[in-house]
């Protein structure tokens, strides 16, 4: 069941959004490492969500 929105959603939406971090000196991701850890991986087990 969705809820209303708030009376000043437009105003949120309008507002520019807030960076708390600088994005330009994260580090990227090993991606190696993470296709080295799915070559390995195993399905343990298994979650299905129903749709709303």
């Amino acid at each position: 069941m969705p809820h209303p929105a708030p009376a000043d959603a437009d105003r949120r939406r309008a507002r520019a959004p807030v960076i708390c971090y600088p994005t330009d000196r994260l580090p990227g991701p090993d991606l190696a490492l993470y296709a080295a850890a799915r070559q390995q991986a195993r399905k343990t087990a298994e979650v299905i969500v129903p749709p709303r």
